[in-house]
Parts: C-alpha cells; structure tokens; sequence
C-alpha cells in the first residue's frame, strides 16, 4: 500500500483534490436544490389557500358591489350565476359566470382568469352557454 501511495506524483494529489472538491461541491448544490424545490412546494400551497380565501371574499365583494341579479338584455333574462358569452362592440368575445349588475349598469363577468366589470351600453350581444 505504501508503494501504491509514493508513486503518486503532487499532479496526481492535486487532481484528486480537485475532484473530490467538484463531486463534494455537486453533491451540495443537488442537495440545497431538492431544498429549495420543497419550500417552493409549500410556499405555492400556503399562496393556493390564500387565493382561495382571497377569492371567496372578492366574490362577496362583487355580489355586493353588482347587487342586480337579474339582468335583461334584448328581450332575453339572464340570471346571477348563468354561463355566458358577451361579445362587445369592440367584437372582444367574454366566456364566464354572470356575478351580477350594478346600479349604473355595468355587469361583472368572472372568467377563468378574471373578474371583468363591462358596461351593459357597450354590449353587442349576449348569449347563454
């Protein structure tokens, strides 16, 4: 064993030293990585409740702010929580869950994505889905 050690040149000490720093230095980096990618886990967890409590309060808002629940459009009646499609004058078509009208006629849309507030005057048309 000893022979196997002294024939070792110092470029064969110092290659080995650098790779056991590079295998050490990955080991770490996957490690604080597998880390980091459970915080975020938990992280976007706590935010999802926190969105649906957010959205559950904005809902309440909206009721409140668009009390109307019945709303008449070209002789048609549509109803608070109804699948709509509204297509305005601008030819922008919205798709989404009728919240309700205010009193300044302005009806609110919820989408997938969005609340959308949109002034009755400016509709072309709308229709349920």
């Amino acid at each position: 064993m000893k022979e196997l050690f002294s024939t070792f040149t110092i470029y064969d000490w110092l290659l080995t030293a650098i790779l056991a720093y590079f295998v050490t230095s990955i080991i770490l980096r996957i490690s604080t990585l597998k880390e980091s990618i459970k915080k975020m886990k938990q992280r976007q967890m706590i935010s999802i409740d926190y969105k649906i409590m957010d959205l559950e309060r904005l809902m309440a808002k909206c009721r409140e702010l668009f009390p109307i629940d019945t709303i008449y459009f070209q002789g048609r009646v549509f109803h608070r929580g109804m699948k709509i499609r509204i297509t305005t004058i601008q030819k922008k078509v919205i798709e989404g869950e009728l919240i309700g009208k205010s009193k300044m006629d302005l009806l609110c849309i919820k989408t997938q994505n969005q609340i959308i507030a949109h002034e009755l005057d400016k509709i072309e048309e709308m229709e349920q889905l």
